[in-house]
């Protein structure tokens, strides 16, 4: 790929060295021994602002003379070009770790969010988080990929989402065209990528003679639905989810596959060859129609994550599919078709297998008897501890005690399911339970109360997801209002709702970015208090709430707020509180406002509208 032409504002020589020294540490910008080559180093940046940050950044933890010296020499020898400043950043990274991350972060689509678990995960899965160790926890991996990620982020080789901050990065413009001159089929390099992430392909129109050579394929985020993969003696990762694929033709030994990503296709078979890729450690089947397991998958002895979340007709696992994986660390079955109980001594062999698998620290897993949830949290601890997504379904006599008893077994819990058990009348979280939930699913319970401790003695405390669907019994969601870390609210067709909360208390829902409510028949306000701060509220979505009349937004408050998305006609009946709120804020919030019938391209896991073009 060849670079794009960039425009760049220039700094002047005293704005560029202040930029440099704040980014570098006034402290060592401004030692006497070292003054003067930094003073060098500057102009070789050219009064580019991403130059100055990247290298000011990479010479922060330098310190003598010599070390300065030595990066004089280097840029002089340089074009005085933003990609030689940004190379030299890229080389000044830690280690050849930390530079192969941040080239992997090019196989995504140009502009836009990289998710940072998907990140960290692929990461692992190739290998790069391992250090100098042999083996080593997914849960050191996971914290040592967030540090890396960090470090590129002080760089100034990522910035943060435009989504979300926390949870998203993007590769900048300037640093992709760095790394494609480093990665491209043809450079002479170790890294061969082929990128074509995203650009609307139907068919894959790489030549045999490029796929021989590449060492990373990225065709994610397309309109393909066949592929035919030709022989890759050094392909390293495929990555082809987000495609409406069908078919994939894997006849070829790939003898160096190690990430292999098919998650969000039409699947309904995995390749027949599968059982031949012995160098797969990271495999990503999730969101596909697969119905069930080959046998062949023991073979993949050296697999270490294996995601089959959301498989929704997945039913069929065969006895011992599991037992081989003896280096397993995630196994991650939350929300498939297959449930323990659904066949007893089937699941009870299985469970057995996962016991024995010692690096096992992530799983996931659906619960439809309470049988087998009384085995899970009195049996082995090491499933107890490693049971980080978890649903309940149509658990016949599940009770609040039984919960509690859960809530305090699974203490690793992150995302949790309840869903249709028919006994379930109240909900409680008791003092410190829950502390790691990260998302909350309650659909179709006859739910009156739930109780949480208050947030001081940790329960919920990491709570950023709610959910909550077809609980006909619930009045309000006063007991959420002050979650800490409350992100996003989803709250669909829950007819007993008649208000949000209960209290007056303006500042509610403190950390509140995403308010989705749909399907409430009976909901006529927000909050008793005519006024909510909602200090970071950005996305309001509201559908089908035909009594909801007013808003509870002032002047001061939701000042982050992006835009409001419903229906015209209900946008067109709300009430607003005198004539001065009905021209000065009306004015502010119709400008904010999209229809219902606006072009939206809407996240399939957490409603979140991620285009809404003008």
């Amino acid at each position: 790929m060849a670079a794009r032409p960039m425009e760049m504002k220039r700094l002047d020589p005293a704005q560029s060295w202040e930029l440099f020294r704040r980014k570098v540490g006034a402290g060592v910008a401004n030692d006497p021994l070292i003054r003067q080559v930094a003073e060098e180093i500057v102009g070789h940046c050219s009064g580019l602002p991403l130059a100055l940050i990247t290298v000011g950044r990479a010479m922060t933890e330098k310190r003598l003379p010599v070390e300065w010296e030595h990066a004089a020499r280097r840029l002089e020898g340089m074009d005085k070009s933003l990609l030689s400043a940004l190379k030299y950043g890229h080389d000044c990274l830690r280690d050849d770790q930390m530079r192969s991350c941040l080239l992997y972060c090019s196989l995504f689509p140009e502009n836009s969010d990289i998710e940072l678990d998907q990140l960290v995960h692929y990461w692992i899965g190739e290998g790069f988080l391992d250090g100098n160790e042999c083996e080593v926890s997914s849960h050191v991996a996971r914290n040592r990929g967030y540090s890396f990620i960090r470090s590129l982020l002080s760089a100034g080789l990522l910035e943060s989402g435009n989504w979300n901050e926390e949870k998203g990065v993007k590769l900048p413009d300037a640093v992709r065209d760095m790394v494609s001159t480093l990665t491209e089929p043809g450079s002479g390099g170790q890294h061969r990528f082929v990128t074509l992430a995203g650009v609307e392909l139907t068919q894959v129109t790489v030549p045999s003679e490029v796929w021989a050579e590449a060492t990373r394929v990225s065709l994610m985020c397309n309109k393909i639905d066949y592929v035919v993969i030709p022989p890759s003696p050094t392909l390293i990762t495929l990555l082809l989810n987000d495609n409406p694929l069908y078919d994939l033709d894997i006849t070829h030994f790939i003898p160096r596959l190690t990430v292999l990503d098919l998650s969000r296709t039409l699947l309904h078979d995995l390749p027949s060859s599968l059982g031949s890729m012995g160098s797969l450690r990271y495999l990503n089947l999730s969101r596909t129609w697969i119905t069930s397991l080959p046998e062949a998958l023991g073979s993949l002895r050296n697999l270490r994550q294996l995601d089959l979340s959301w498989t929704s007709v997945l039913s069929i696992i065969p006895r011992g599919a599991f037992s081989p994986l003896l280096k397993l660390q995630m196994l991650n079955l939350y929300m498939s078709g297959y449930c323990w109980c659904d066949c007893y001594q089937g699941a009870e062999s299985i469970l057995r297998s996962l016991e024995a698998i010692k690096p096992l620290d992530q799983f996931g897993l659906n619960i439809n008897c309470l049988q087998c949830l009384d085995r899970l949290i009195s049996g082995s601890p090491r499933l107890q501890r490693s049971t980080m997504f978890l649903k309940l379904s149509r658990l016949d006599g599940v009770t609040r005690l039984h919960l509690s008893k859960t809530f305090q077994t699974l203490t690793r819990l992150q995302e949790l399911s309840l869903f249709c058990c028919r006994q379930l009348v109240e909900l409680r979280v008791d003092d410190g339970q829950l502390l790691f939930l990260e998302v909350l699913h309650l659909s179709a319970l006859p739910l009156s109360a739930i109780v949480v401790a208050p947030h001081s003695t940790g329960a919920l405390l990491n709570l950023r997801g709610l959910h909550i669907e077809s609980c006909h019994g619930l009045r309000s969601l006063t007991w959420a209002e002050r979650l800490p870390s409350l992100e996003e609210l989803h709250l669909y067709s829950c007819d007993g709702i008649e208000l949000l909360t209960e209290s007056e208390h303006e500042d509610t829902f403190p950390r509140l970015k995403l308010m989705d409510l749909n399907s409430l028949p009976k909901l006529r306000r927000l909050s008793c208090s005519p006024r909510l701060l909602l200090p970071s509220m950005e996305r309001l979505h509201v559908l089908w709430c035909p009594n909801l009349k007013v808003l509870p937004f002032g002047p001061d408050s939701s000042k982050r707020l992006k835009y409001i998305h419903g229906e015209q006609g209900w946008w067109e009946k709300l009430e607003w509180d005198g004539e001065q709120q009905e021209n000065a804020l009306r004015a502010t919030l119709e400008s904010l406002f999209w229809p219902r019938y606006s072009q939206t391209c809407f996240d399939e896991e957490s409603s979140s509208c991620l285009v809404l073009p003008r």
